[in-house]
């Protein structure tokens, strides 16, 4: 069954969208901003999660894990810019490889409240 998160304000230091759910991921099949300030805004989502340790098969030796799990060193899954004073939207169509293994962030440019961005997504 398809989620939906609003954010009210773009921050620079990121807003959490969902939290991780244990062996789900999450697709991305709706986004809407809606961007009413006076800044052009730079809006990023960020996927945050953690490797597991494992071997590699030429050698055996360990790798160790790998801590992606904050908004600065997660992966950017989707980045785009909003003018200011517009609305863009888009679809499943178009955010068809957008998918997230763990905690989903937003993060902005700008610290505004004048920039709302709204999230659908479908955990399986």
């Amino acid at each position: 069954m398809p989620s939906i998160k609003s954010v009210s304000g773009a921050h620079t230091s990121g807003v959490l969208l969902w939290n991780q759910e244990t062996h789900k991921v999450a697709d991305l099949i709706g986004l809407r901003i809606d961007n009413q300030s006076v800044n052009n805004e730079k809006i990023e989502l960020i996927d945050a999660f953690d490797t597991v340790a494992s071997k590699t098969n030429a050698t055996g030796a360990t790798q160790a894990v790998e801590s992606m799990n904050s908004v600065a060193s997660g992966r950017v899954r989707l980045q785009m810019t909003v003018p200011a004073g517009d609305f863009q939207s888009l679809g499943k169509e178009d955010l068809r490889e957008v998918t997230f293994l763990g905690n989903a962030y937003v993060r902005g440019s700008t610290n505004t409240s004048d920039c709302v961005v709204v999230c659908s997504y479908l955990l399986r």
